[in-house]
């Protein structure tokens, strides 16, 4: 919440400002003071990136994953940039060390160049591990399986 003041002036003679008025003009007016309660909270993110959405397709993602055994696969727990670069930005300093360790990156580094390092070494891995597929598409989960219906409700396709 931040505060406005504003002040109305009533009775400065017609024709005049409050620079050309007599001292006797001046003390005839009367001026009223009011404090305005703002919210500037529409206004903490000016640059235009709608977050919400992000967040949302960033659970739907992490959910999706989770289905499909990616943490359990992936060193890296994940293969979307996004969810990784979140990671790395809360996770402790003994946490990047671990992560550090199980991947090949040399963790003797200042906490910025280890995220850096590990930033590298993700993208390295998302590249070498593409799973992009050209020609016919085949299902990645049986149709049987108990979490079908759950993946088939992320994609949207009843």
């Amino acid at each position: 919440m931040s505060t406005t003041t504003e002040y109305k002036i009533s009775g400065l003679p017609e024709g005049k400002d409050l620079t050309t008025c007599s001292k006797e003009d001046l003390e005839k007016m009367k001026v009223e003071k009011t404090d305005n309660e703002i919210s500037t909270e529409e206004y903490d993110f000016s640059d235009g990136k709608d977050r919400e959405k992000k967040k949302e397709t960033q659970k739907k993602i992490k959910e999706l994953e989770t289905l499909l055994g990616v943490p359990q696969m992936n060193p890296y727990k994940t293969l979307n940039t996004g969810i990784f670069k979140e990671f790395l930005s809360t996770a402790s300093v003994s946490e990047l060390t671990d992560l550090a360790l199980r991947v090949g990156v040399t963790p003797n580094r200042t906490p910025a160049l280890l995220r850096k390092g590990l930033l590298a070494s993700f993208g390295m891995y998302v590249q070498k591990h593409d799973v992009t597929v050209g020609g016919q598409m085949q299902p990645l989960i049986d149709r049987s399986s108990p979490e079908y219906n759950k993946v088939v409700k992320m994609f949207g396709d009843y």
